[in-house]
């Protein structure tokens, strides 16, 4: 059976994600951070660098780490070589969810929309209005 710690310590704002690829935790923080860690003894193993505000979102897609940003961005992380490998701008405001239908990448932000976007091209193929600010 695997042991798992049972702390995690080193964002400085609280965690909004978390992710497990391959036997290792990535948490994606309020601080801006995206750290990996050991779940067996809670060390941190790296800090994927990029973003440059909260970090509000993060899920798996294959080898592929998505995360969407106060920074009005979202970034693919390739976790095979922990590289930022592509990164979507096209939102006003900070990008607060994201998911994955085929070959589609739906974002919601702030700026209250939602986008649609083409995974082969990175393209916005549409923007969804309707909702009302917060």
């Amino acid at each position: 059976p695997v042991v798992f710690c049972d702390s995690f310590e080193g964002h400085e704002a609280c965690v909004s994600g978390l992710v497990m690829y391959n036997g290792t935790l990535f948490s994606a923080g309020m601080d801006e951070h995206i750290y990996s860690w050991s779940p067996k003894d809670g060390s941190r193993l790296q800090s994927l660098e990029g973003h440059t505000d909260a970090v509000h979102c993060a899920m798996l897609h294959g080898d592929i780490l998505i995360t969407g940003s106060d920074d009005k961005t979202i970034r693919f992380w390739d976790l095979r070589t922990s590289e930022c490998i592509h990164v979507l701008r096209g939102h006003s405001d900070g990008v607060n969810a994201v998911a994955v239908r085929g070959k589609q990448l739906f974002s919601a932000s702030d700026d209250t929309t939602v986008k649609i976007w083409d995974l082969e091209t990175f393209e916005e193929t549409h923007s969804l209005q309707g909702h009302l600010d917060w």
